[in-house]
């Protein structure tokens, strides 16, 4: 899973960018976001390292991004999910 902070950032203050705002946070809580046994919250299937360049092992394809192992919790899917959360709870978001 990869998200755009940027996109989400940016995607427009009038209704309709913040409905897809919302759809898209929404997807990530549904579709992401886990309870382990304990009750800890964890964000899963985050790709583990991507990047661009080091022939041949960066070709920067979409084959290469969507076979890149995953891993749950990584900072790189947790720092922006923890920006888009903040983002939906703005007051100006609502």
């Amino acid at each position: 899973m990869i998200i755009k902070p940027v996109f989400y950032n940016t995607a427009g203050t009038n209704q309709s960018g913040k409905n897809v705002k919302f759809r898209v946070f929404k997807g990530l809580l549904d579709n992401k976001l886990r309870e382990d046994p304990s009750g800890e919250l964890h964000f899963t299937d985050i790709c583990k390292a991507a990047g661009m360049g080091g022939t041949p092992y960066r070709d920067g394809s979409y084959e290469y991004y969507v076979n890149e192992p995953r891993a749950d919790d990584d900072f790189k899917g947790v720092g922006p999910f923890i920006l888009a959360s903040m983002e939906q709870e703005a007051p100006d978001s609502q």
